[in-house]
């Protein structure tokens, strides 16, 4: 910089720590390395980062052909760098502005429209646009031209991929306001058979949808039905007081659940509409240690299954993986193939490599793989970073920690949440900057790097909510789809109450993750010789407050 005249030097002093400060560190991955990399989330992940920061025009067009499973940020980052016309031209039609379609071409309006868009347009304007796509995508210019009208539902209901679009995908501000209409019982029979319908039936109950229309729901064969929407018609059919029907869907949701865990949750539900002992007993026999499971063991006051807490390294086993390694995403995506091509040799020798003390998540992925299906693994990997928590705090740490990434600390999720929290690299580089450190988000793959940072995250949770359960939705769906959820009308009193409302969370993920931290929690309450009744955790959600002194 010798060159520089001695004003401008210094302000480029000034403004460098400010830049490298606003760029995530990259992997310590090669264009070559990453060409080269087995395929796999972890390489995406990689190629990501690298195609942001990194990549020639060249190389982020051949980089982006090696990616698995492309995302809108591959394509955003390929078009960036390679100045692509056509890339460019298909993000500009996917983000064009509402009030910008109406000039786009046919084929631009074939990428832009979609239910949501017609809430930003006039009647006028969507049959004008239907118009125009029609030669190029009929089914797009039925949906547009009944959204023009009323009744959309009812006058798309010869049309399968047309009624389906607008009935899942179409904003609830018009669905309430334009659905309010029985569905015809010839309809229900053409529809009922569609996988969609159980969609349709499971997201009319958790937003709300208008009365009349899930009335005509009820009309619903429960055995044509999946498992998921037959267990919500039968929740349906219990908010109808239907107790006949809700016997029947719950009875087809059993019978068609596929995991201990939805079988379980359907037996729950039969016992709450037939009030037959006989399913409450028959749900504590289960083997499993899911919510519905452990609150059956603990009404009928039977002792909950035995848990794993440790796997220990094999007398004979070696640290012949350093930390450095064990940490590495790619190492995952190796040990991960292995174990799941069940070769039991492969996986035997891999155990006598992982001594090292940090290796327990990898040492419990095998043996789980090895074992009957029936042992449950309720780890505590990293006793010395968490000693400083209380037992409620570790409670709710670990509960966490297994659900999340099975404790491997070098697990990426398809969403690229990333370690052994599946923090996601914003939240990291949020984390980072308050902290004044260059953004990092490839380092915390390390528990070292990231525990501490889940710590803070956690701490400022609970600064703003008490309950466990309140506490995974938040740190699954983020605190303000919490705020907004609890403000709403859940958690309220009821027969079927704290139960309904449970099943009634908007979004599907943190609906059944609270349940599951929620057993974890209990689980580890009691691993730490202070156990927690779910009776009590579950009385203090009616009504929802969160000034819980005792938990």
């Amino acid at each position: 910089m010798a060159w520089l005249p001695k004003v401008r030097r210094h302000l480029l002093l000034l403004l460098l720590p400010a830049f490298i400060w606003a760029q995530p560190t990259p992997p310590p991955l090669s264009f070559d390395e990453l060409m080269e990399a087995t395929p796999s989330r972890a390489k995406d992940y990689a190629i990501e980062l690298y195609m942001q920061q990194r990549a020639s025009a060249d190389e982020a067009r051949a980089l982006f052909f090696r990616v698995r499973a492309p995302k809108t940020t591959h394509l955003s980052a390929l078009a960036e760098r390679s100045e692509d016309p056509v890339l460019s031209a298909m993000l500009s039609c996917r983000n064009a502005a509402s009030k910008d379609l109406l000039e786009v071409s046919p084929a631009c309006l074939s990428i832009a429209l979609s239910p949501a868009r017609a809430l930003h347009l006039e009647p006028g304007q969507r049959r004008k646009l239907a118009d125009r796509v029609a030669p190029l995508d009929p089914i797009k210019a039925r949906i547009f031209h009944a959204m023009a009208g009323s009744e959309p539902l009812r006058h798309l209901g010869d049309e399968p991929d047309a009624f389906f679009a607008v009935a899942l995908q179409a904003p609830l501000a018009y669905l309430r306001e334009s659905a309010n209409q029985p569905l015809s019982a010839e309809q229900i029979r053409a529809l009922e058979s569609d996988a969609r319908m159980g969609r349709l039936v499971e997201r009319a109950l958790v937003h709300d949808y208008p009365q009349a229309l899930r009335e005509s729901l009820l009309l619903i064969d429960p055995a044509r039905l999946d498992h998921q929407g037959a267990l919500y018609l039968g929740l349906h059919a219990l908010q109808a007081e239907r107790s006949d029907l809700a016997v029947r869907a719950f009875r087809a949701a059993e019978s068609k659940g596929w995991s201990r865990y939805g079988k379980d949750r359907a037996l729950f539900w039969l016992w709450k509409a037939s009030g037959e002992k006989a399913h409450l007993q028959e749900l504590a026999r289960s083997h499993d240690v899911n919510f519905y499971a452990l609150l059956a063991k603990e009404r009928l006051d039977q002792p909950w299954p035995d848990v794993v807490t440790r796997v220990l390294p094999r007398s004979e086993a070696r640290a012949h993986y350093d930390e450095k390694r064990l940490f590495d995403p790619f190492f995952w995506v190796d040990l991960h193939r292995t174990i799941r091509s069940g070769n039991t040799q492969a996986m035997e020798r891999e155990l006598l490599r992982l001594g090292h003390k940090r290796a327990e998540p990898y040492r419990a992925a095998i043996v789980r793989e090895m074992g009957s299906g029936r042992d449950h693994y309720f780890l505590n990997p990293w006793p010395d970073l968490i000693a400083d928590l209380g037992t409620s705090d570790r409670a709710i740490f670990l509960a966490l920690m297994r659900q999340e990434s099975r404790f491997i600390p070098a697990a990426i999720s398809v969403s690229y949440a990333i370690g052994s929290m599946q923090f996601m690299p914003f939240l990291i580089e949020h984390m980072d900057k308050e902290r004044g450190q260059r953004p990092d988000a490839w380092a915390h793959f390390s528990p070292y790097n990231q525990i501490p940072y889940a710590k803070a995250h956690l701490k400022w949770l609970q600064a703003r909510l008490a309950h466990p359960l309140h506490i995974a939705y938040a740190y699954n769906g983020g605190i303000g789809f919490t705020n907004r959820m609890l403000a709403g009308e859940i958690f309220t009193k009821g027969p079927y109450e704290p139960f309904m409302s449970l099943e009634r969370v908007p979004i599907q993920e943190p609906r059944e993750y609270g349940k599951i931290i929620l057993a974890n929690y209990a689980i580890y309450r009691k691993q730490f010789g202070d156990p927690v009744s779910i009776e009590r955790l579950l009385e203090m959600l009616v009504p929802p407050s969160d000034l819980y002194p005792d938990l």
